[in-house]
């Protein structure tokens, strides 16, 4: 939980920082990589992380 604004700011500028790490990473060929049949591929899960900060604001009402 956050007290303060700078805190969550924080937060999400580290967080963000390391997801665009690991993007970054991704290539053509590991797109496609599961680890198992019952998840997504990584290409699915970095759409799924893009898309969803877009959805989660539109269920806001804002």
């Amino acid at each position: 939980m956050y007290n303060k604004v700078t805190e969550f700011n924080e937060d999400w500028n580290y967080e963000s920082g390391s997801t665009l790490k690991v993007f970054e990473n991704l290539t053509d060929g590991s797109l496609s990589f599961k680890p198992n049949k019952n998840i997504r591929s990584s290409g699915r899960l970095a759409w799924h992380i893009v898309a969803t900060l877009g959805e989660i604001v539109h269920r806001t009402g804002t």
